[in-house]
């Protein structure tokens, strides 16, 4: 199970590694990725403009980045649930 965090328009962190750099405020994910190989280094800036509510996936080498599928927090996930039940 990974690390996440539900954003809203007053969550903000900054957090830095050696590829990367990122900041979030204002639901503005910025983030540079720095790249280096025997005769380059590349660095790329971009910025996610994010939605309240949505998460975050953590991962110490990428940092904070938007999963490819929609999560649901526990909450959620337990009134899914009841809701299937419901269909017994």
């Amino acid at each position: 199970m990974m690390e996440g965090l539900q954003v809203d328009k007053n969550t903000k962190f900054t957090y830095e590694n050696d590829k990367v750099k990122q900041e979030l405020k204002n639901l503005e994910l910025t983030y540079e990725i720095a790249e280096k190989g025997d005769n380059f280094k590349t660095v790329s800036q971009v910025i996610i403009y994010l939605e309240e509510g949505q998460i975050l996936q953590f991962d110490e080498e990428r940092g904070y980045f938007l999963p490819k599928y929609k999560l649901a927090t526990i909450e959620e996930a337990i009134e899914d649930i009841k809701t299937l039940k419901d269909f017994e």
